[in-house]
């Protein structure tokens, strides 16, 4: 990190998103909640940082709100003519410094004083994912073009590089007892990449985002949400280059997962260099208690492997149309079928469910 002022994301533009009219603006995490109502989506570089960026809001907004513990406290938000702006103010107050992409102790998303044992940095493309970690063939920017990012681009690219950064071979970070050979091994990939992420869309942003907003007691399938320990990582303490392999303490942590662990390189005036580790493993099997944004398929390999009813993320085909399928999504088809022998093929999304 450099001694240059921060870049505070609460109130810093970085997040893209499209107004009703179809306008493209980049607004501050709070000035997205401000302005949800006149908003219709969450946009970005690629589809998939709407996705994470998204989930990251909604991490936000279920602690700022302390739940909705119940249907009457969500309906009470939804008969509001938008978000409960002084709840999100206080919370935003409390947390303020922990959204700073360069503080020097606790920035945003990442691993303070992370480094590898060669002291080695890669180029800000190794997290842009539209670009080639190599030959930058088939892409429509240059290398001259990533030599430097401003610091709202880089926030992006780093949301979207815990969801969704690919398995392999990661650089060893100084600290972390499981390097070998300058090297960690073993990394799985993004948490929403292990899914096939489905998110319900309202008319305006803030529609879809009280629509995902999923009530901690009336939960589907107990669904474990804002129970103890389910806090996102802004609530704890600032991640190490050590990295373990836990099971999430309930959705919102799962929202905003560290699967790595980064140090952005540069301050305001542009990043320039990035430091990427392997962070926190987590495995698909039997995660749809905690993961609301996805279809569920029972799968008979996992099942003979752990000796128990396991289910995988189902994970959407490019070849295959949407609605063929779609019946595995329905909550109404998934619950009959139920009633047949043995377990059912599918376990439709939780978010579903609550809807």
């Amino acid at each position: 990190m450099t001694n240059e002022p921060g870049f505070n994301l609460l109130d810093e533009p970085w997040i893209l998103a499209l107004e009703t009219n179809g306008r493209e603006v980049e607004l501050s995490i709070l000035d997205v909640f401000q302005r949800a109502v006149g908003l219709s989506r969450i946009g970005g570089e690629v589809p998939t940082q709407g996705f994470a960026i998204v989930r990251l809001l909604l991490a936000f907004l279920h602690r700022a709100v302390a739940g909705p513990q119940d249907r009457e406290e969500w309906a009470e938000l939804w008969r509001s003519d938008g978000l409960p702006m002084n709840d999100i103010l206080e919370y935003a107050a409390k947390w303020h410094e922990r959204f700073d992409l360069f503080h020097p102790e606790k920035p945003f998303f990442q691993a303070p004083g992370l480094r590898t044992g060669k002291a080695d940095i890669d180029g800000v493309k190794k997290i842009v994912a539209d670009v080639p970690d190599g030959e930058p063939l088939f892409t429509t920017r240059s290398p001259d073009n990533l030599a430097r990012v401003d610091p709202a681009e880089a926030a992006r690219w780093l949301v979207h590089v815990h969801a969704y950064d690919t398995a392999g071979i990661k650089s060893g970070a100084v600290g972390d007892p499981q390097v070998k050979g300058g090297r960690g091994y073993g990394s799985s990939v993004g948490w929403s990449g292990q899914i096939g992420g489905v998110l319900v869309e309202g008319p305006t942003l803030r529609d879809t985002l009280l629509l995902n907003l999923i009530a901690y007691q009336d939960a589907p399938d107990e669904l474990r949400i804002g129970q103890s320990g389910d806090v996102p990582p802004w609530e704890r303490e600032v991640d190490g280059p050590q990295w373990s392999e836990r099971p999430p303490k309930g959705a919102i942590a799962l929202y905003t997962w560290q699967t790595r662990r980064v140090r952005l390189i540069g301050g305001r005036d542009g990043v320039t260099g990035v430091v990427l580790c392997k962070g926190d493993r987590i495995e698909p099997q039997n995660r749809h208690l905690v993961e609301p944004h996805t279809t569920w398929r029972y799968s008979e390999p996992q099942t003979k492997k752990h000796k128990r009813t396991t289910y995988m993320p189902r994970l959407h085909n490019p070849e295959r149309s949407i609605w063929r399928g779609l019946e595995a999504m329905l909550p109404s088809v998934v619950s009959a079928a139920r009633h047949k022998d043995g377990p059912p093929q599918f376990r439709s999304p939780g978010v579903l469910d609550w809807l």
